[in-house]
């Protein structure tokens, strides 16, 4: 009965391991899951040796092979937690490969000793318990080895549970396991409610299970970290994360390329920050109150807005600046670019409604105002506003308005000759239309509109010529 449960417990961590190498396969950490969970089961399953193995050589071997494993098994939850949590170990192959070094060194000089049976820190079988007898003095070094390479382990978890708050929660729910396994443990051994070849494939089942989450969820985490730095890394805004001594932690391409670089100090400097004291000393009390700010600055000849962010944790505690400028040097040449086009185009405008709208001062006081062309709402309202400024500047007492040139009148046209002349005799002068053709006379005959209060003339001679006569020049 035992060994049939043992077996179904087998089983079950099996397809465990199996389940999280199909969801994650394109990881390493699930790789190392699913070898990590079969040696677990082989060192699990060392209380059914006693009932398969009953030769004393046989059960030496077995034994053997159970003590190698149990040093395979250290390396190997090494490799697994420092790939969760500990990455950077493995971006070099040379910095994980001195860190395994000791552990491969001691696995192999107790490989060798137990499969030559040399005697160094094994000497056979214990009679009476049936498990290795450490061999004197040597074989005391083990259990140190063991649990000193353990602290290694542990001291990595505490690093990462104090650097990372990320992973505070994965940690937290290892630790947890490990010490309902430990006390469940304790307990059975007391009250024996698991029997005691079972004991350790039930209890490892909160361990195995708290693997497997971390693993999948690292599998989720990171590629959505390695999107997030890639989206950052592409992005066209400077981006730059300061810790609480102003060192930058993290600075994207676009920072990069302004001299900012990982590991310096972000300080005011004669070849990075302007020289105006007013920003400069804008930009420091940002830094040092962490208060949010935007500056416009000029950093190695770029024209930037920074803008200076806090980073808090969840209990509101300031962490670090969060920097991002936006590179407008582009955009303030092209505004400085569009301001002169339209300055330029102004000052074309000006010259097209001096063009159309000419003013000619024919005498002291007598103003020609020659009209070609149509006459439309716009030009109407640039003809009345050029002759109210030049009779203002000039003080005009005469205005000849000839419109010989213009060839079809309408009641715009003829309310627009109105509107000027009416706004003009407010002004005290007087005012003359000239140049009406017989067509245009037809025209405003029909139209019914009369030119009441303004004198017509023939042409603008003829108005100069009536001024000399009336002795007004």
């Amino acid at each position: 009965m035992e060994v049939a449960i043992s077996v179904l417990l087998l089983m079950t961590q099996s397809a465990l391991a199996t389940f999280v190498l199909v969801r994650a396969q394109e990881r390493r950490p699930a790789w190392l899951f699913f070898g990590l969970t079969i040696i677990f089961s082989l060192l699990n399953s060392q209380g059914l040796f006693p009932l398969i193995f009953t030769n004393p050589a046989q059960s030496y071997d077995v034994r053997a092979f159970h003590g190698i494993l149990l040093g395979v098994f250290s390396l190997t939850i090494l490799w697994l937690l420092s790939q969760i949590f500990m990455p950077q170990w493995w971006q070099s192959l040379r910095t994980i490969g001195w860190i395994s070094l000791p552990y491969i060194i001691i696995i192999s000089i107790v490989a060798v000793d137990l499969i030559g049976r040399f005697g160094w820190f094994v000497n056979g079988l214990d009679p009476v318990t049936g498990l290795l007898r450490l061999a004197v003095p040597f074989g005391f070094i083990l259990p140190l080895v063991f649990t000193v390479g353990w602290f290694v382990i542990l001291g990595m978890l505490g690093f990462a549970f104090f650097q990372r708050q990320e992973w505070r929660q994965s940690i937290t729910f290892l630790i947890l396991s490990i010490l309902f396994t430990l006390i469940v443990t304790q307990i059975n051994l007391l009250f024996k409610f698991i029997p005691m070849q079972l004991t350790s494939l039930v209890t490892s089942f909160p361990i195995l299970g708290t693997l497997a989450y971390i693993v999948l969820r690292t599998s989720l985490l990171v590629p959505t970290r390695a999107a997030l730095d890639l989206a950052l890394q592409a992005m066209d805004d400077m981006l730059v994360v300061l810790d609480q001594q102003r060192k930058i932690v993290y600075a994207n391409a676009q920072a990069r390329q302004l001299g900012l670089q990982v590991d310096s100090l972000f300080v005011p400097q004669a070849q990075r920050l302007p020289a105006e004291p007013q920003l400069t000393g804008q930009l420091l009390q940002s830094l040092d109150q962490g208060s949010q700010n935007t500056i416009a600055m000029t950093i190695n000849g770029k024209r930037l807005n920074v803008t200076v962010n806090p980073v808090v944790d969840w209990r509101n505690e300031q962490r670090g600046i969060l920097i991002v400028g936006r590179d407008v040097t582009a955009l303030e040449q092209r505004t400085a670019d569009l301001e002169q086009r339209n300055a330029e185009q102004q000052r074309l405008l000006e010259l097209v409604a001096t063009l159309e709208t000419p003013m000619i001062a024919l005498a002291e006081g007598v103003l020609l105002a020659p009209i070609v062309g149509a006459l439309d709402s716009r030009r109407a309202q640039t003809l009345t506003t050029r002759l109210l400024q030049e009779v203002g500047s000039r003080r005009t007492r005469q205005v000849v308005l000839d419109i010989a040139g213009v060839t079809i009148v309408d009641t715009q046209v003829a309310k627009a000759l109105l509107q000027s002349a009416q706004a003009l005799r407010l002004l005290g002068c007087t005012v003359t239309i000239t140049g009406i053709s017989s067509i245009v006379a037809t025209t405003l005959t029909h139209l019914g509109i009369a030119l009441d209060g303004i004198e017509i003339a023939r042409s603008p001679q003829a108005v100069l010529l009536r001024i000399v006569k009336a002795g007004r020049l």
